[in-house]
C-alpha cells in the first residue's frame, strides 16, 4: 500500500504499474492523492473495523474491549499510572509498518498488550513475538496479559504493572537506562 503525496500520484502511479507489470506483485494506492489518477481503477474500500465493529481511538482504551475498559478504569484510581496513552501508533523506523501499541508509558518505554483469543493463532501469536523483538530492541519493555486475566483478576494487573513502573522510574532516576537508544 503506497499513500501518494498531493502532487507526486502521477509518479507513484507509474511505479506501481512497472511493479505490477514486470514483479507480478499487487499495488494499493490509498489516501487523497491517489484520487483521480488517470489510468487507475478506483474502489472505495472501509478501513478494517475492530471487535464489535468499532475502530481503536488515540487515547482512550478500545471501544469494543471490555477488558481495556476494565483496565483504565483500575488505572485511573492510581496516582502511578499517569503519562499513559491508550491505542497509540508506533514505528520503529521510517521503513517500518507501524503497528497499534494497547497502552504505553512512553517516558518509561513501557508497553502493556492485552491479547483476547485470536492471538493463539499461529500467524498472530508469531507476529506478536516478532513485535515483541522489535520494541525490546527499541528499550521497551511489554507486558502481556489476556482479556481474560484483566477481566477476572484485574486487581494483580494492576499491580504487576504498578511495580514495573515504579521500578523503571526509580532505574531511570538513577541513571540506569536498560538498553534506551
Amino acid at each position: 500500500v503506497v499513500q501518494p503525496v498531493h502532487g507526486d500520484g502521477a509518479v507513484v502511479a507509474a511505479g506501481g504499474a512497472w511493479l505490477v507489470q514486470h514483479g507480478g506483485l499487487p499495488v494499493w494506492l490509498a489516501g487523497a492523492g491517489a484520487a483521480g489518477l488517470e489510468g487507475v481503477p478506483a474502489f472505495p474500500v472501509a478501513p478494517p473495523a475492530g471487535p464489535a465493529g468499532y475502530a481503536p481511538v488515540a487515547g482512550r482504551p478500545h471501544p469494543g474491549s471490555d477488558a481495556e475498559k476494565r483496565l483504565e478504569a483500575a488505572l485511573a484510581a492510581q496516582s502511578w499510572s499517569a503519562g499513559r496513552r491508550w491505542n497509540q501508533n508506533y514505528q520503529s523506523h521510517r521503513l517500518s509498518a507501524p503497528v497499534r501499541l494497547d497502552l504505553v508509558w512512553p517516558d518509561e518505554r513501557c508497553v502493556v498488550e492485552i491479547d483476547g483469543p485470536e492471538h493463539c493463532r499461529p500467524v498472530r501469536f508469531e507476529a506478536d513475538r516478532q513485535r515483541d523483538v522489535q520494541l525490546q530492541l527499541d528499550g521497551y519493555a511489554v507486558l502481556r496479559f489476556t482479556n481474560a486475566r484483566v477481566i477476572h483478576d484485574v486487581g494483580t494487573v494492576v499491580t504487576q504493572i504498578g511495580t514495573y513502573l515504579r521500578a523503571r522510574r526509580r532505574d531511570l532516576a538513577e541513571g540506569r537506562h536498560h538498553g534506551r537508544r
